[in-house]
C-alpha cells in the first residue's frame, strides 16, 4: 500500500523489479489524495493493481481556502478518470486482483 506516493513514483518504479525478483508477490495499492498528474499515473499503467483515491474538494473555493490549491478539483477529477481507465478487471466474484 503506497500512501501519498506521488513524490516517490520514480523510486517505486526503480525498486519494484528487484523486489518482485526477490519474492514480492502482493497486490500493489496506490492510496492517494488524487492530486496526481495524468502523466505520473500513465507511468504506473500495468504496475498498480488497485487505485484508492481520496477526493478532497469538489469546489475550487474550498480547495483554495483549506489547502491553497485552487486547481485541486480539476487535477483530481482528471487523475481519477485516468485511474478508472487503468483499473484492474475484477474476477467473476467482483474482486480486483
Amino acid at each position: 500500500n503506497f500512501v501519498t506516493p506521488t513524490h516517490v513514483v520514480p523510486q517505486i518504479l526503480e525498486a519494484l523489479p528487484a523486489a518482485i525478483e526477490g519474492g514480492l508477490h502482493v497486490p500493489l495499492v496506490y492510496n492517494t489524495g488524487a492530486y496526481d498528474t495524468v502523466a505520473t499515473l500513465k507511468l504506473l499503467d500495468g504496475i498498480i493493481d488497485i487505485y484508492m483515491p481520496d477526493f478532497k474538494f469538489w469546489e475550487e473555493r474550498h480547495a483554495k481556502a483549506y489547502c491553497a490549491a485552487e486547481n485541486y478539483p480539476g487535477i483530481a477529477r482528471a487523475a481519477i478518470a485516468q485511474m478508472h481507465d487503468l483499473k484492474p478487471t475484477p474476477d467473476n466474484a467482483g474482486v480486483a486482483k
